[in-house]
């Protein structure tokens, strides 16, 4: 029997050679039969696993649940796929040499799923907290008083026959992927069998779980909530007695979801935008950090180290101009008495709930003045000082200015009017709904919007903690006003703020936007009989 074995990893650069020159000596699959899946890395992991002829694959959604579908979709695709696969850990903290023995049972049919029991090596095993010991236990006792079924552990180290595997529909992202696997596997019948496995602490680096009380308790309930809802789904009417705790399982996902944008990757090639540990990553004594919220936030919560920005020092000011970038000159000259210069990393970190897109305004006028390395921090100064709590440091690659492929996201007020009845070409006004339909409580000469632009508030593009919405939600949210992501976007807001923030994000998610910096305050100051309408 011809078999795979998959390898979830995220920042092990110097375990996951050594797990993979463990699995070459026992000789047990080819390595191209080694399915590393890189998810999100942010050290040398990506170059390190070039050394080894093993099979690579990237998953940018964080989640070892993630990282997992990847692996299946991929295997999936093969003409040969394999029949039986593997789920080991990358940090070396399972042990290769114990894997033949949960296979051995595979191939001769003792069982379509097999996983490694950790209880029989506790006593002696330090690698795994108090806590962890007993939310296993929890979990494995609800098994059995739920489906009758004995299982002593839920442990990472398991092998399952690949077709069986493809009729349990996997779907959990996250760290519910072995509840999910396990408790879907009892539901469809499937005859599951335990082997004693050693366990052992991680070969080196800080585990992203044990020892890590942010993040023991939320994968806890992440793992229990997993269980509730299958249940749940399985059999109806039995768990009425633990709805309360269901609700309480919700604050957890909340968690989850916090750390999922924390860490999130976003591909410097083409984003104006990075997570917190992607920003705190690019930090360095030479990083420009740059404030750009209001003074009240500012004197509450001071940003160490920073520059306050405001839009309006690099923005013109007297109609019909007002709210356009001053020339280039001008801005460089600024940015220069500021020690700011075009080869300078610049983090921008803002008020995303609380303001006006300013964090966008200003990163959109860096990206027009061809500053590459310029970049939002997701979620503002909260996640921010979370992230540098936890002292990261990893060497991410810069961009170099190219000016020969330099882009304008700029549009001037002209190329905008000539433009408006052109296929496939769509304004959105991104300012509050009173505004679109005509209101003007921002010096507006005129009220209305721009004939045939699409409504889409600024705000929207946000979650309650202040981090933007993943790339799905915000073309599902295009869809739902029927543009595509492959339009060609133009944003206006009164004059250019939020509507920076907006392309901003839309670039960032690989999408063809550019600002009307004059907006609102240049739009409706020209005259009506020139072409420049609105409409209510």
């Amino acid at each position: 029997m011809n078999g795979c074995i998959i390898i979830p990893v995220r920042n092990e650069e110097e375990s996951i050679p050594i797990v993979i020159q463990d699995l070459q000596k026992l000789n047990l699959v080819p390595d191209t039969s080694i399915l590393i899946i890189d998810n999100g890395s942010t050290d040398s992991t990506s170059n390190v696993l070039k050394k080894f002829n093993i099979t690579y694959l990237y998953e940018n959604n964080l989640g070892y649940g993630s990282a997992c579908l990847k692996a299946i979709e991929f295997l999936k695709t093969l003409p040969n796929p394999p029949e039986w696969v593997a789920f080991m850990d990358g940090d070396r903290s399972d042990y290769a040499e114990d894997l033949p023995f949960l296979v051995d049972v595979i191939q001769k049919g003792g069982a379509n799923l097999v996983t490694g029991d950790r209880t029989f090596f506790w006593d002696q095993n330090k690698s795994l907290q108090f806590i962890q010991k007993f939310g296993n236990r929890l979990v494995c006792f609800l098994i059995k008083l739920f489906y009758k079924i004995q299982l002593n552990d839920l442990g990472p180290l398991r092998v399952i026959q690949f077709d069986k595997l493809l009729l349990l529909d996997m779907e959990e992202p996250t760290w519910g992927w072995n509840i999910e696997m396990n408790i879907k596997a009892i539901q469809q019948g499937f005859r599951i069998q335990e082997v004693p496995v050693r366990y052992r602490n991680r070969y080196s680096g800080k585990s992203k779980i044990s020892g890590n009380w942010k993040m023991i308790l939320p994968v806890g309930f992440k793992i229990l909530e997993t269980f509730f809802r299958l249940l749940k789904n399985h059999k109806k009417g039995t768990l009425k007695v633990f709805l309360s705790i269901l609700i309480f399982f919700q604050c957890s996902n909340k968690t989850l979801g916090i750390e999922t944008y924390m860490n999130k990757i976003w591909d410097l090639r083409t984003t104006w935008i990075v997570s917190p540990t992607q920003g705190v990553s690019l930090y360095t004594d030479q990083t420009i950090l740059i404030d750009v919220r209001s003074y009240t936030k500012r004197f509450i919560s001071p940003l160490k180290n920073s520059i306050y920005l405001d839009w309006k020092e690099f923005s013109l000011d007297s109609k019909p101009d007002r709210g356009k970038l001053k020339n280039s000159e001008e801005i460089l000259k600024i940015l220069k008495s500021k020690n700011i210069n075009r080869d300078s990393i610049v983090l921008i970190i803002g008020d995303p709930l609380g303001g006006w897109g300013e964090e966008g305004r200003i990163v959109w006028m860096f990206r027009e003045i061809d500053y590459i390395n310029s970049y939002i921090i997701d979620g503002g100064k909260k996640y921010w000082d979370l992230a540098m709590e936890e002292h990261i440091s990893k060497n991410i690659p810069l961009l170099k200015s190219d000016n020969t492929k330099f882009t304008s996201y700029d549009i001037q007020a002209l190329e905008l009017k000539e433009k408006l009845n052109s296929l496939n070409f769509v304004v959105l006004d991104t300012r509050e709904k009173r505004e679109y339909q005509g209101s003007t409580p921002y010096g507006e000469t005129r009220g209305g919007h721009i004939p045939n632009s699409k409504w889409f508030y600024f705000k929207d593009l946000f979650d309650s903690n202040g981090f933007i919405k993943e790339k799905q939600k915000v073309e599902s949210m295009l869809s739902s006003i029927n543009v595509s992501p492959s339009s060609s976007i133009v944003t206006y807001c009164t004059g250019g703020v939020r509507s920076a923030m907006v392309t901003a994000i839309l670039v960032s998610y690989g999408v063809q936007s550019r600002n009307y910096s004059g907006s609102m305050w240049e739009w409706s100051s020209l005259k009506e009989e020139d072409g420049y309408l609105l409409s209510k």
